[in-house]
């Protein structure tokens, strides 16, 4: 199905599939997108016939839009609250008429978590908004380009277990079910290496009051990933760093209750789930073609 001009979603009874249209001003448009359920991502890549800058939105959300030469990228995250069901992808160029199309997003399961800290500090709201002041910024940034190549990989090898998924649904002291857990958390002994998933630049490395000692990575596109807890921090603001380079050690600081990585994937503002991101192939789908193998059989001896 999809919205013609006259914004009435039309159907034909022949073929197997109904008709599509181009939203009015693109020549190209291409979707990415695995499974979509709560906590997925979604891209774009588009071609516009003029020199207006489309513009994405899933409902009423907008998604981070980069242009890379004639071709625009549209990526967007849906949250762990994100409700299933229907929900527009909403497409308008310049002056054009708006673009609608809906998109089927499945449920899944959860799981459930009790949460105790002893020190009630941790929990201070003003704590909790002077962090988030310092790091929105970096996360409304959003570079042109993919930093990237290749399929992510995940930031720790050595680990007991995943002792917290992304998207659980946490109660804090014996309140409320009223909060999700925004990233994966690995049980690691202290001092186990933390290495960088995919190419990207470092964005921040600081203590920081909740999530103790932090490196954040700008990968490109809108998208980045944040390592935190750390006992150790070994890289600089501003530094370039290639899949599997050492960004800290597993560790215990700030709002912690042991030794442990929490890891986290962000869109924006919008935390995705991290081990959603592996699964599936967006990251490949969006990072540039690497350059061809040179052909050694061509070489003289």
């Amino acid at each position: 199905p999809y919205t013609p001009l006259l914004y009435k979603p039309l159907f034909l009874p022949q073929g197997p599939l109904p008709p599509r249209e181009l939203p009015p001003g693109l020549d190209g448009l291409d979707l990415g997108a695995g499974p979509l359920t709560p906590g997925s991502a979604l891209a774009l890549r588009a071609l516009a016939s003029a020199d207006s800058v489309p513009h994405f939105s899933l409902e009423d959300k907008p998604l981070v839009v980069t242009q890379q030469g004639p071709e625009f990228i549209a990526l967007g995250g849906t949250g762990a609250f994100y409700q299933p069901g229907q929900h527009l992808l909403r497409i308008r160029v310049g002056d054009h008429p708006l673009w609608e199309q809906p998109l089927t997003f499945a449920d899944r399961e959860w799981t459930w978590e009790e949460v105790n800290y002893t020190n009630t500090a941790v929990l201070d709201p003003d704590a909790i908004r002077l962090e988030r002041e310092i790091l929105q910024p970096i996360w409304d940034e959003a570079t042109p380009q993919a930093l990237w190549q290749g399929a992510f990989t995940q930031p720790i090898e050595d680990y007991v277990e995943i002792s917290s998924y992304y998207g659980a649904r946490r109660s804090v002291n014996g309140g409320p079910y009223n909060r999700y857990h925004e990233g994966t958390d690995y049980s690691a002994y202290g001092g186990s290496p933390v290495v960088a998933p995919a190419a990207g630049k470092v964005a921040l490395a600081q203590e920081l009051a909740i999530r103790g000692n932090a490196v954040l990575l700008d990968h490109g596109l809108g998208l980045h990933s944040g390592y935190y807890h750390l006992s150790a921090i070994h890289v600089q603001p501003g530094q370039e760093v290639k899949a599997g380079d050492l960004l800290g050690e597993v560790g215990t600081t700030g709002r912690s209750t042991g030794n442990h990585l929490h890891w986290d994937l962000l869109i924006g503002r919008t935390w995705i789930d991290p081990l959603g991101w592996l699964e599936g192939d967006i990251d490949t789908w969006l990072s540039p073609t690497p350059p061809p193998a040179p052909d050694e059989s061509q070489n003289s001896p």
